[in-house]
């Protein structure tokens, strides 16, 4: 009934090219700022509605009411100087967020603007058959901010001036999927009648690449930020008969925030270096089937997330300088996920465990993989990411045991109403790897602050209930009323010092717990913030049969800070 597609590339570069020689008495300044924003709503709402003049079309007359959005967008923000001998006084390469239009008006400005990605669907009150959904709302989007010295470049410093690489990465993601006054009201829902996927990559780099060479150099700084926030809603319709699942919210996020001095000769520095990558990301995923109709075979309300969020400050060459030398990464990562149960929660499950009427889903394990494993394919079709995060997703996806429902007998939940699963890693690394040198005069310093928060809800709680109108399923029609919640979150928060004869002026590893959004917005902050962990499943008054529980809530966490001098250091 509506169909809204955008295809959208965004390209913005301030460069000098490969073989360029720039010669400069003052500053050479390479700078970039690139605001997207990407929108598209696709609303069938006015399907089977009455129109302006008070008519309504008969229902035999009601075709499929369906909206369907995707969003595919891909922006980049490039400052880039390429490989040849440069000479110049000062060097300042930024790729940041500063806001254009502004920017534009005022060439002093610096507020800043972030990308804003919407896909939002609205399905409205078809009384026909529909294939896949009443509601599809996808968002595809691939975003990256570079500040680099290309490999293999030369860049003498005349006059002690100072360099400095800045990239900055900002953007909000949504993707929903509804229905409109109770939406479809057909004979049949295919696959689901609201689906909402967010396939998001990120990234913001700070790069003195591999074979880069930078001479003279008083002050050096590389600093990488982002900050992304995602929210992916998926709300199903209401009466007919669904036979996998109403609502599906698929997260899948990656977001890497890095700044690196590549491989190459000792970095000296009369001045002090400073190497940081700090990012904050906040994700949320609902799937609601409360509106749902007759029945669902695997889970009523499906809501997976797949993050896996990165901030990476290092050096791959050995760094000699007069001042201090600093190596930070700050990283905040957050994934809220809810499940809601429809009051007619899941069909019963046969004797022999397996949901009724799906062989490709034979239960609740099943159907995750095979949503992660079509919301990766999505990923490599779209060109979503780089390498490093379609390969990090593929191991998430291929781990189904790490996530199974299983119990120590290998019995696993064969049909829930509610599911709820989040697969989360959160990664901050402040490191000097082994045989890279540091020498300074001042102290060194290598600081990672990580905050985690995975929170899954699974509610089967309105199953068999009275729901806001007052009606009750019959007994006949309530399936089972279960709640799965599985919470599998790995966070790593490592500051080390490699193997290597150092020579600093004091030294200072920190692993620590630093509330990172305080921490960005006041680098003196000192407030901390622990991590929270939450998986909680709630059942419902199914009258089907449950593989193992009517509630499964299952946290797989393992965290580390660890603040090290490796061993032979």
């Amino acid at each position: 009934a509506a169909v809204g597609v955008n295809v959208q590339n965004s390209i913005v570069t301030a460069a000098v090219p490969d073989a360029i020689v720039i010669t400069s008495g003052g500053t050479l300044t390479l700078s970039a700022s690139n605001n997207t924003d990407g929108q598209v709503t696709a609303s069938g709402a006015a399907v089977g509605v009455e129109d302006e003049a008070g008519d309504t079309l008969e229902p035999s007359k009601i075709g499929i009411g369906v909206g369907v959005a995707v969003n595919l967008a891909k922006a980049q923000n490039n400052a880039t100087l390429g490989v040849a001998s440069h000479s110049v006084g000062g060097l300042v390469i930024a790729a940041n967020k500063l806001d254009v239009a502004l920017l534009m008006a005022d060439p002093s400005s610096t507020d800043t603007k972030g990308d804003t990605y919407l896909a939002s669907a609205t399905s409205g009150a078809g009384a026909g058959k529909v294939g896949v959904a009443g509601s599809v709302a996808l968002n595809l989007i691939d975003t990256q901010s570079v500040a680099m010295v290309a490999a293999g470049s030369t860049v003498a410093i005349t006059g002690g001036g100072s360099v400095s690489l800045d990239a900055d990465n900002q953007t909000d993601s949504t993707a929903e999927a509804k229905p409109v006054g109770g939406g479809a009201t057909g004979e049949t829902v295919g696959i689901g009648a609201s689906v909402a996927l967010n396939i998001l990559a990120n990234r913001s780099t700070a790069e003195v690449a591999d074979g880069a060479t930078i001479t003279g150099v008083a002050d050096l700084t590389l600093a990488a930020t982002a900050i992304h926030s995602a929210t992916t809603d998926a709300e199903a319709g209401s009466a007919g008969g669904v036979s996998i699942t109403p609502a599906l919210g698929l997260s899948m996020i990656s977001n890497t925030t890095m700044a690196r001095l590549g491989t190459g000769s000792t970095q000296t520095s009369s001045g002090n270096v400073s190497v940081s990558a700090m990012q904050t990301s906040t994700t949320i995923t609902n799937a609601s089937g409360a509106a749902a109709g007759s029945k669902a075979a695997i889970g009523a309300a499906l809501a997976l997330a797949l993050v896996d969020d990165t901030a990476l400050a290092t050096t791959a060459r050995s760094v000699n300088a007069t001042g201090t030398v600093t190596f930070a990464a700050a990283g905040a990562s957050s994934s809220t996920l809810s499940a809601i149960a429809s009051a007619s929660g899941a069909a019963e499950a046969d004797e022999d465990g397996t949901a009724q009427d799906d062989a490709e889903n034979p239960d609740v394990d099943t159907a995750v993989t095979n949503e992660l494993s079509t919301g990766s394919d999505k990923q490599k079709a779209a060109g979503v990411g780089d390498d490093k995060q379609q390969a990090s997703t593929d191991s998430a996806v291929d781990d189904d045991e790490g996530r199974s429902t299983a119990d120590s007998s290998g019995s696993k939940v064969s049909v829930a109403a509610a599911v709820g699963v989040n697969i989360q890693n959160s990664i901050v690394t402040a490191a000097v790897p082994d045989d890279i040198v540091i020498t300074s005069g001042g102290t060194l310093t290598l600081s990672a602050s990580n905050n985690t928060e995975g929170q899954v809800t699974a509610s089967g709680a309105a199953v068999g209930v009275e729901d806001e109108a007052g009606e009750t399923p019959e007994p006949s029609a309530v399936g089972i009323g279960a709640g799965v919640a599985i919470n599998l979150a790995k966070a790593q928060n490592n500051a080390t010092l490699g193997v290597a004869s150092h020579s600093v002026g004091g030294l200072v590893i920190a692993a620590n717990k630093l509330d990172v959004a305080l921490l960005m917005a006041d680098p003196s902050s000192e407030d901390t913030k622990g991590d929270v962990y939450l998986a909680s499943a709630t059942s419902g008054a199914g009258a089907g049969e449950v593989g193992i529980a009517g509630s499964v809530a299952l946290n797989l966490i393992d965290t580390q800070s660890v603040a090290m001098v490796a061993a032979g250091s």
